[in-house]
């Protein structure tokens, strides 16, 4: 099954609008930064070089690939990472807490100040 690419724009659109279930999404060179994805799911995603700092991600399934992501002081509370894969990804002072590590993959990643 191939991946619907999607754009920040749309994604923040339909989250607003009510949506919660960004499965098997693909999002490259984008800015989420500071923004509230509460509650997402996004299994089967992929991001690449999409900015996420400062992001509140708390109760969300990011089952997802997360490839040159920047994670900077993100809040990652209650989530299932189960078998998420991070490469290249920063981060630094991120908040990750009660969340479901089960084979989740961290390649060059940068996990100073958690």
């Amino acid at each position: 099954m191939e991946k619907e690419r999607i754009t920040a724009e749309n994604l923040l659109r339909r989250y607003a609008a009510g949506e919660r279930d960004f499965q098997r999404i693909l999002l490259e060179y984008a800015d989420l930064s500071e923004g509230e994805l509460q509650c997402i799911d996004l299994r089967g995603a992929q991001f690449s070089y999409v900015n996420l700092s400062s992001i509140n991600l708390r109760h969300c399934c990011l089952t997802a690939e997360f490839i040159y992501c920047n994670f900077r002081n993100a809040l990652i509370e209650h989530c299932d990472l189960e078998r998420t894969r991070f490469f290249d990804c920063d981060l630094r002072g991120a908040t990750l807490r009660y969340v479901e590590l089960t084979s989740t993959a961290f390649t060059r990643v940068n996990l100073q100040g958690n």
